[in-house]
Protein backbone atom coordinates (compact mmCIF):
# COMPACT_ATOMS: atom_id res chain seq x y z
CA UNK A 1 0.00 0.00 0.00
CA UNK A 2 3.24 2.53 0.44
CA UNK A 3 4.15 1.97 -3.11
CA UNK A 4 0.74 2.93 -4.39
CA UNK A 5 0.52 6.03 -2.02
CA UNK A 6 3.49 7.59 -3.31
CA UNK A 7 1.90 8.35 -6.67
CA UNK A 8 -1.51 9.43 -5.72
CA UNK A 9 -0.78 13.10 -5.93
CA UNK A 10 1.64 12.92 -9.42
CA UNK A 11 0.24 15.10 -11.35
CA UNK A 12 1.25 13.53 -14.90
CA UNK A 13 2.88 16.78 -15.89
CA UNK A 14 6.16 19.06 -15.33
CA UNK A 15 6.96 22.49 -15.89
CA UNK A 16 10.35 22.21 -18.66
CA UNK A 17 12.50 24.96 -19.72
CA UNK A 18 12.41 26.44 -23.13
CA UNK A 19 15.55 24.78 -23.93
CA UNK A 20 14.09 21.14 -22.86
CA UNK A 21 10.94 22.39 -24.98
CA UNK A 22 13.03 23.02 -27.93
CA UNK A 23 15.16 19.56 -27.82
CA UNK A 24 11.63 17.75 -27.58
CA UNK A 25 10.18 19.70 -30.50
CA UNK A 26 13.47 19.16 -32.47
CA UNK A 27 13.21 15.68 -35.14
CA UNK A 28 10.18 14.41 -32.63
CA UNK A 29 7.60 12.00 -34.47
CA UNK A 30 3.92 13.64 -33.87
CA UNK A 31 0.72 12.18 -34.26
CA UNK A 32 -2.86 13.30 -34.86
CA UNK A 33 -5.15 13.88 -32.12
CA UNK A 34 -8.28 11.61 -31.41
CA UNK A 35 -11.58 13.14 -32.09
CA UNK A 36 -12.30 11.71 -28.74
CA UNK A 37 -8.97 14.15 -27.81
CA UNK A 38 -10.17 16.71 -29.59
CA UNK A 39 -13.43 17.25 -28.61
CA UNK A 40 -12.21 17.13 -24.89
CA UNK A 41 -9.62 19.71 -25.25
CA UNK A 42 -12.79 21.32 -26.81
CA UNK A 43 -15.06 21.36 -24.04
CA UNK A 44 -12.34 22.56 -21.57
CA UNK A 45 -11.69 25.64 -23.58
CA UNK A 46 -15.39 26.56 -24.27
CA UNK A 47 -16.20 26.43 -20.77
CA UNK A 48 -13.28 28.42 -19.97
CA UNK A 49 -13.85 30.87 -22.57
CA UNK A 50 -17.57 31.81 -21.00
CA UNK A 51 -15.83 32.28 -17.76
CA UNK A 52 -12.61 34.63 -19.04
CA UNK A 53 -14.94 36.48 -21.34
CA UNK A 54 -13.17 35.63 -24.66
CA UNK A 55 -14.99 37.12 -27.83
CA UNK A 56 -13.95 33.78 -29.89
CA UNK A 57 -11.60 31.06 -29.52
CA UNK A 58 -10.17 29.61 -32.65
CA UNK A 59 -8.91 26.07 -32.84
CA UNK A 60 -5.82 25.31 -35.69
CA UNK A 61 -4.78 22.43 -36.75
CA UNK A 62 -0.86 21.82 -38.50
CA UNK A 63 -0.89 21.34 -42.25
CA UNK A 64 2.75 19.04 -41.14
CA UNK A 65 0.81 16.06 -39.72
CA UNK A 66 -3.06 17.20 -39.95
CA UNK A 67 -3.79 17.29 -36.93
CA UNK A 68 -1.01 17.18 -34.44
CA UNK A 69 -0.80 20.48 -33.30
CA UNK A 70 -3.74 22.01 -31.81
CA UNK A 71 -3.77 26.05 -31.34
CA UNK A 72 -6.34 28.07 -29.09
CA UNK A 73 -6.36 31.41 -29.04
CA UNK A 74 -8.35 34.92 -30.30
CA UNK A 75 -7.97 35.77 -34.18
CA UNK A 76 -4.28 36.34 -34.88
CA UNK A 77 -2.85 35.92 -30.91
CA UNK A 78 -1.96 31.80 -30.23
CA UNK A 79 -2.31 31.40 -26.37
CA UNK A 80 -2.31 28.23 -25.92
CA UNK A 81 -0.83 25.50 -28.16
CA UNK A 82 -0.67 21.46 -27.88
CA UNK A 83 1.44 18.79 -29.47
CA UNK A 84 0.68 15.07 -29.53
CA UNK A 85 4.06 12.68 -29.89
CA UNK A 86 3.72 9.03 -30.79
CA UNK A 87 5.81 7.89 -27.72
CA UNK A 88 2.21 9.62 -25.68
CA UNK A 89 3.59 12.46 -24.83
CA UNK A 90 2.01 15.57 -25.15
CA UNK A 91 3.54 18.97 -25.19
CA UNK A 92 2.08 21.96 -23.78
CA UNK A 93 3.20 25.53 -24.47
CA UNK A 94 1.50 28.35 -22.29
CA UNK A 95 2.27 31.67 -24.06
CA UNK A 96 0.41 34.35 -21.48
CA UNK A 97 0.19 36.86 -23.65
CA UNK A 98 0.11 40.24 -21.47
CA UNK A 99 -0.92 43.63 -23.31
CA UNK A 100 2.43 44.93 -22.22
CA UNK A 101 5.90 43.06 -22.32
CA UNK A 102 7.38 40.77 -20.80
CA UNK A 103 5.77 38.47 -22.61
CA UNK A 104 6.13 35.26 -20.70
CA UNK A 105 5.68 31.40 -22.03
CA UNK A 106 5.78 28.27 -19.67
CA UNK A 107 6.21 24.81 -21.40
CA UNK A 108 5.01 21.45 -19.36
CA UNK A 109 5.59 17.80 -20.81
CA UNK A 110 2.69 16.14 -19.88
CA UNK A 111 2.26 11.99 -19.47
CA UNK A 112 -0.34 10.59 -21.81
CA UNK A 113 -3.51 12.27 -21.97
CA UNK A 114 -5.05 12.30 -18.53
CA UNK A 115 -1.65 14.78 -18.01
CA UNK A 116 -2.45 17.20 -20.72
CA UNK A 117 -5.74 17.82 -19.66
CA UNK A 118 -4.71 18.47 -15.44
CA UNK A 119 -1.75 21.31 -17.09
CA UNK A 120 -4.17 22.56 -19.05
CA UNK A 121 -7.26 22.62 -16.20
CA UNK A 122 -4.61 23.75 -13.50
CA UNK A 123 -2.90 26.40 -16.19
CA UNK A 124 -6.41 27.89 -16.76
CA UNK A 125 -7.41 27.99 -13.12
CA UNK A 126 -4.31 29.71 -12.29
Amino acid sequence: MKYLKLFENHQLYDEISEVEFEDAMEGRPFVPFTEYEYKIICDIFENWKRVSNFRKITFAYSAIVPNSIIEIGEIGETFFTMWKSSDEWFYFEDADIAWTPPYVRKYYKCDEFEGLLNCIKSVLNS
